[in-house]
């Protein structure tokens, strides 16, 4: 995304051009990187205290044995991870897997809404929460990873990673601070709006693509099908952080892009 020099960024914009060598055209996606971590982190760390009351709830030898169990989760959980991050983009799984991560989280929060939840559902809801850190993170990151080029991913994870540091300090803070006047219901209710917020967040950064993509590209419409996909790989790179221009102003051409002999020229509009 190409601005101005002079374009105004705001005092917050100013401030993470001062803590990290992020470009002007580059602050807009980076605080909503940051803003997806936050309500990432926010969200899983305000529900982690509650796992210690269902454990209550389900007592403590059944907690003892759910650490059998949730060792065989972890272990079943990660080859059928790495299966799907074979087969689904990443523009795809995470709000697939976010939107799952916040169902979950509404269910258990309506049971304790409506009483006190099930022996069966605690159980769920302990292993759960004790299995979730094994892909939530992962996810997140291989979605940027398809949106930065690796000077980027030097330059700019550091500032991003900042913004799931200060969600993991503001989930429990928040937790702690309400916990008891609206109940642990209330608190998994919150988690679920949050990752809901993170899969919002994710969304607004194709759309950033989306939107930028036709005026970056000097008149060439992004493909159909990435547009249709929702997937911004390899475009998000060469749009919204254009490739280096040659002295006329114009892009250089990479050398992957150049047409082979019989290929058509590239259409514009």
């Amino acid at each position: 995304m190409n601005q101005p020099a002079n374009t105004p960024i705001g005092p917050f914009g100013r401030l993470l051009t001062r803590l990290a060598p992020i470009e002007t055209r580059e602050i807009p996606a980076v605080l909503t990187a940051m803003c997806l971590f936050f309500c990432m982190f926010a969200g899983y760390f305000a529900v982690r205290p509650v796992r210690e009351t269902v454990g209550t709830i389900i007592g403590r030898e059944t907690v003892a044995n759910l650490y059998v169990v949730t060792l065989l989760g972890a272990l079943a959980i990660v080859p059928i991870y790495g299966w799907l991050v074979g087969r689904v983009r990443r523009s795809v799984l995470l709000p697939c897997v976010y939107g799952f991560i916040a169902l979950s989280l509404a269910i258990v929060g309506a049971a304790f809404l409506a009483g006190e939840p099930s022996r069966g559902l605690g159980m769920f809801f302990y292993v759960f929460i004790s299995v979730l850190n094994l892909f939530f993170v992962s996810v997140f990151w291989s979605f940027l990873l398809e949106l930065f080029h690796s000077g980027q991913v030097k330059r700019l994870f550091g500032i991003i990673a900042a913004g799931g540091t200060a969600g993991a300090l503001a989930g429990p803070l928040l937790t702690d601070t309400i916990v008891t006047r609206v109940g642990n219901g209330v608190i998994l209710l919150i988690g679920a709006a949050l990752f809901v917020a993170a899969i919002a967040f994710q969304r607004h950064l194709i759309a950033i693509w989306q939107r930028e993509a036709p005026a970056a590209a000097c008149g060439v419409s992004p493909p159909r099908e990435a547009i249709r996909n929702g997937y911004p790989a390899s475009p998000f790179k060469s749009v919204i952080w254009p490739s280096p221009t040659t002295a006329n102003g114009s892009p250089t051409r990479d050398r992957s892009s150049t047409p082979t002999s019989g290929s058509t020229t590239s259409r514009t509009g």
